[in-house]
C-alpha cells in the first residue's frame, strides 16, 4: 500500500491564503474566523432559545446539524489554539 504525500495547501482555501501572507494579514484572517465562530455560537444560542420557547419553526434535525457544525468549528479552533501555544513554548525553549 502506498501513501500519497500532500502536494500543497491549495486544497484547503484558508491555508493557501495564509501561506502567502504577512504576519499581520494572518492575524487579521484568524481574527475574522474567530468573529465568525462567535457569531455562529450566538446565533445557535438564539435558535435554541426560540426552539425551547416554541417561537421558532426551525426543524429539530436542522437545529441539531447546526449545533454539531458549531461544535466541530469550536473543536477545530481549540486545536489550532493548542498548536499555537505549543509552537510558542517551543520557540521559548530554543537556545540561542
Amino acid at each position: 500500500m502506498m501513501i500519497n504525500p500532500i502536494s500543497s495547501t491549495a486544497s484547503v482555501p484558508f491555508l493557501s491564503e495564509v501561506a502567502h501572507s504577512s504576519t499581520a494579514e494572518v492575524f487579521s484572517k484568524v481574527a475574522g474566523k474567530i468573529e465568525a465562530l462567535e457569531e455562529s455560537i450566538s446565533s445557535n444560542g438564539r435558535r435554541i432559545e426560540g426552539f425551547i420557547n416554541g417561537s421558532s419553526s426551525i426543524p429539530t434535525h436542522e437545529l441539531v446539524i447546526r449545533m454539531e457544525a458549531t461544535r466541530l468549528d469550536m473543536a477545530l479552533a481549540l486545536q489550532v489554539k493548542n498548536k499555537i501555544v505549543e509552537t510558542v513554548q517551543e520557540i521559548y525553549r530554543t537556545q540561542i
